[in-house]
């Protein structure tokens, strides 16, 4: 047995990151392994909690102007078990194949061209729009602006109840 902890791959021909978060088989992919890569992160503030599930829920890629976009910034909501969902943003970035005919997904951030590329774009950067995400040079990574619901009895995921955790600065949504 082995003690390394859990690793990302996917099964996509191209070095295209958002191409393969935006074909549905593949999201479902990452997300079928996300619960322990997770929990096997540092960074992960829910390390005890089961994990029932975690998805891949907006994107936006993170790679120079024309160049194919092998990094995204993403949006990962974990549900556990008490029905309780975080929301994680995660710098996943795609490797070369591999023997099997998968590629690797690495956290971005644990790569030094990575958090250069990351450093520049903040800095320098036009700024991106991606799935669900829009972002500009100043930093910022945020959902889209979206309408208010009108009419009586509306009502609309941003309604609920949320908290945000001051270790993680994770958003928790409460179950409805």
């Amino acid at each position: 047995m082995s003690d390394a902890p859990p690793t990302l791959s996917l099964a996509w021909p191209s070095a295209d990151l958002p191409a393969a978060l935006g074909d549905g088989d593949a999201r479902r992919d990452l997300g079928r392994q996300l619960p322990g890569y997770l929990r096997a992160r540092r960074w992960f503030g829910g390390a005890a909690r089961p994990l029932r599930e975690a998805r891949i829920e907006r994107w936006i890629p993170l790679d120079r102007p024309g160049a194919t976009a092998r990094t995204c910034l993403c949006v990962v909501a974990a549900a556990d078990d008490d029905g309780q969902t975080t929301e994680h943003q995660v710098v996943l970035a795609l490797g070369e194949p591999r023997d099997d005919g998968r590629r690797a997904v690495r956290e971005g951030l644990e790569d030094g061209g990575c958090r250069a590329l990351l450093f520049d774009l903040v800095l320098r950067g036009p700024g991106g729009r991606g799935s669900g995400l829009t972002w500009s040079a100043s930093g910022s990574s945020r959902p889209p602006p979206t309408r208010a619901p009108s009419g009586r009895g509306a009502s609309s995921a941003s309604s609920r109840a949320t908290r945000r955790s001051s270790s993680t600065g994770a958003r928790t949504a409460a179950p409805s």
